[in-house]
């Protein structure tokens, strides 16, 4: 066989590994499209719109958090409060599995995806609900309600809740301070500290592991000054 034909074999060749790899691109792109538009929208087989717009305005009553509160926690964790799901996936849980980062905290985080479990507990209605297969209902119930309310609804109405179950499981004469109404007129080192304990009441608490306590305080108080949101 002559030059020629070899390359005229090798262009052949090329062209149609070119072809399909273009095609796989488009292929896989779609798929992903599709699949997204799936998990945003597969809610609707299960609730309908008038009830999802019921569930969502529990959110949209939920008591406002206290200032303070909101201005440490932005401080804290700036991508937590007013992000999509959306946003979530893309920049937190795609970009991590590329990248292999394991720090999920510091990422774009929506909450919406966290009230399902919450209020399939308080609602009867909800609870009824036969929603079959898939394992991710959490997330597809969280598109739903982003539909009829705000990412920043989410935060709030989950933190009042987090907030709410922390001073019923709080050892009061340990911590006597905490209340939800208490919160409004703690200092900065006090509402880091319920944030910290709402994270995990166990691991960071200051009496069975001061040192670790201490870390943390001093990190959060850090990102606060650097924030220039802190109250001093």
């Amino acid at each position: 066989m002559d030059r020629e034909k070899i390359k005229v074999i090798r262009k052949k060749i090329f062209k149609a590994l070119k072809v399909f790899v273009i095609c796989s691109l488009i292929l896989t792109v779609m798929e992903i499209g599709i699949g997204f538009w799936l998990l945003k929208t597969r809610w609707q087989l299960f609730i309908s719109k008038s009830q999802m717009r019921e569930f969502a305005q529990e959110l949209t009553d939920s008591e406002p958090l206290p200032e303070n509160f909101l201005r440490i926690y932005k401080a804290i964790y700036p991508k937590h409060i007013d992000t999509s799901l959306t946003e979530m996936i893309i920049f937190n849980y795609a970009l991590r599995l590329i990248t292999r980062d394991h720090d999920f905290e510091s990422k774009p985080h929506c909450y919406c995806d966290l009230i399902y479990d919450i209020q399939i507990g308080k609602n009867e209605t909800l609870r009824d609900i036969d929603w079959s297969g898939t394992r991710i209902v959490d997330l597809e119930y969280g598109f739903g309600l982003e539909k009829y309310t705000t990412p920043e609804r989410c935060f709030t109405y989950y933190m009042n809740e987090r907030i709410q179950k922390l001073v019923s499981k709080i050892d009061h004469s340990l911590y006597p301070n905490i209340s939800r109404a208490n919160i409004a007129n703690m200092t900065d080192d006090e509402v880091i500290e319920v944030i910290l304990l709402i994270k995990s009441k166990d691991r960071f608490n200051r009496f069975r592991d001061p040192q670790l306590f201490e870390k943390y305080l001093n990190e959060y108080k850090l990102k606060l000054v650097l924030a220039g949101a802190n109250s001093n």
